[in-house]
């Protein structure tokens, strides 16, 4: 525990707890393996209990520009309220529902305009599902706050893996490893990445028995976080490995939700749609996001320019790819769909000139699904679960 605190602090003070969260103790659950459920109910507790007040104090800090997110809180939320007043959220100037320290960004000593004040970088369903809860502001003067509804998808997530039919050892680990440090503090200050996580980690844990739910989970996680498109394509993989090709068609759901959604306003208005939505991820709209973060776009600018740049920005996306699909080649329990959108999703992060520290709670909230597929015999000789129970029990079986 020691060797692997240390190597995380090298990093940073949240990685090395994260470090602990999110490796060190699921390794020791693995090692020991209990078998009592009472190691569920401490892992809830562990995760649940210590981060409410924190959670509670960081959204609360008004002098922090982190204590809600320009996207994820104050964007969606205004743009849920545009829809409410008849206007199109995708022509609307953000200028307004925006602090002031969140109208621009630092980059090192530079200072650039934030492209949120001019773009709602969100597919319709992440500010449609926002709609109930500002509706409820509007009346009541509470429940605006997209936090409350990214923390009901956390929270559902948790008692979902709870209520599994794996051994409580490896639902403890889950537990513990998504509630992990990163998740704490990117929810807590309303980045979208961790319930985006919570809704892949649902879809994978519904997949083979509910595979309608699963969808509109997938719906909402790539209205969310667009880049977890690539996701797809291996969780195409592992349908069609189960079913055949005739198993895409009960997820029929997937397609349907996101023209559903995406359509109406694609058609009321077609050019800020698009370069709101693809300009923007893409980075060819005006005023797009300054090359920042972890990626090597912004780490290593002279390795990606010119063709050299194109080569591994589509070779990390194939590495990624091919990578995610082995994944659920080999191991066919449903919990591995996660790991694998977050095996493709890095193939696509890693030469990117915007992979931001908050996608880091979006990979290990993914990441932490897979503890389920760890569970094999071992010391606690205790009953496991067939492969079939493990793939396509229901969703909220306790086994």
């Amino acid at each position: 525990m020691v060797l692997l605190a240390g190597a995380g602090s090298v990093l940073a003070r949240t990685t090395a707890t994260w470090v602990i969260t999110g490796v060190g103790v699921p390794v020791l659950l693995w090692a020991y393996r209990p078998r009592s459920l009472l190691v569920v109910a401490l892992a809830l507790a562990a995760v649940i209990a210590p981060q409410v007040p924190r959670s509670l104090a960081l959204a609360g800090d008004a002098g922090s520009q982190r204590a809600a997110h320009d996207g994820g809180v104050h964007v969606t939320g205004a743009a849920a309220e545009a829809l409410l007043e008849g206007q199109n959220p995708y022509e609307v100037s953000y200028r307004g529902a925006l602090p002031d320290a969140w109208t621009s960004l630092e980059v090192g000593e530079d200072s650039f305009p934030n492209p949120v004040v001019d773009h709602m970088p969100y597919l319709p369903a992440a500010f449609l599902v926002a709609v109930p809860g500002v509706a409820l502001e509007g009346l009541t003067g509470v429940g605006g706050d997209t936090r409350w509804t990214m923390g009901l998808l956390v929270l559902a997530a948790l008692v979902v893996v709870a209520r599994r039919p794996e051994r409580p050892w490896a639902r403890a680990a889950t537990i513990v490893a998504f509630g992990s440090s990163f998740a704490a503090i990117y929810a807590a200050w309303g980045t979208n990445d961790v319930a985006a996580a919570a809704l892949v980690g649902l879809a994978a844990l519904g997949a083979a028995r509910h595979p309608a739910w699963a969808a509109a989970a997938l719906v909402l996680a790539v209205s969310y976080k667009a880049p977890l498109v690539v996701g797809l394509v291996p969780w195409s993989v592992w349908v069609v490995q189960r079913e055949g090709w005739r198993g895409l068609a009960r997820w029929w759901p997937l397609p349907v939700g996101l023209a559903l959604t995406m359509v109406p306003f694609l058609l009321w208005s077609p050019g800020p749609f698009v370069d709101d939505t693809v300009g923007f991820w893409s980075g060819t709209t005006a005023g797009s996001f300054p090359a920042s973060g972890l990626g090597l776009g912004f780490r290593a600018p002279g390795l990606m320019t010119g063709a050299p740049g194109a080569a591994i920005t589509l070779g990390a996306a194939a590495v990624g790819l091919v990578a995610a699909v082995a994944l659920v080649r080999r191991a066919p329990h449903p919990a591995v769909l996660a790991v694998a959108a977050a095996v493709a999703l890095l193939g696509v992060l890693v030469p990117a000139r915007t992979f931001q520290p908050n996608y880091l709670a979006l990979v290990t909230g993914l990441l932490a699904f897979g503890w389920l597929a760890v569970d094999a015999p071992g010391r606690d000789r205790g009953p496991r679960p067939s492969p079939s129970d493990a793939g396509s029990g229901d969703l909220l079986s306790t086994g």
